[in-house]
């Protein structure tokens, strides 16, 4: 009898801390959960602008930019909602937010062919969805700040 006694007592308390446990887990994955937002980021790259030996508008320009094709990428991430200056903002990763490895001038031969990005920044979390920009991000501590749009 003075044997169980203990285990009986062990055991009680390791149901009781356990259904604590429980409880608080279910309301702190209520709180990320409304919290955590999906960040995808859809960018475009264009051919904009095309110069042939300095000149634009050439005759081999023109061909040049109407048969470049547009690159379009996707990536996406987690975020979460946080509070910037009285305004409700994203918190995510800068190589999310980052439009793609893409010089903004491009130098082959006789042509220089100058190319602009398009980036779009879509946020969903369960019902919501919004867009949005980006006001900072920091390369090095990869971190960006998303404003979303009204």
């Amino acid at each position: 009898m003075k044997r169980i006694v203990p285990v009986i007592i062990i055991f009680v308390m390791q149901v009781f801390f356990t259904a604590c446990n429980s409880r608080s887990l279910k309301s702190q994955y209520s709180v990320l959960e409304k919290q955590t937002v999906f960040v995808e980021n859809s960018t475009v790259v264009k051919a904009a602008r095309c110069a042939q030996l300095g000149v634009e508008g050439t005759p081999d320009c023109k061909l040049l930019l109407e048969s470049l094709p547009d690159i379009y990428s996707r990536s996406t991430g987690s975020g979460t909602f946080i509070n910037h200056k009285g305004k409700i903002t994203v918190l995510t990763v800068e190589h999310v937010c980052s439009g793609s490895d893409v010089p903004n001038l491009i130098e082959r031969g006789e042509f220089m062919v100058e190319v602009k990005q398009e980036i779009k920044l879509k946020i969903a979390s369960g019902n919501f969805v919004s867009f949005g920009k980006v006001i900072k991000a920091d390369k090095e501590k990869d971190l960006c700040l998303i404003e979303l749009d009204e």
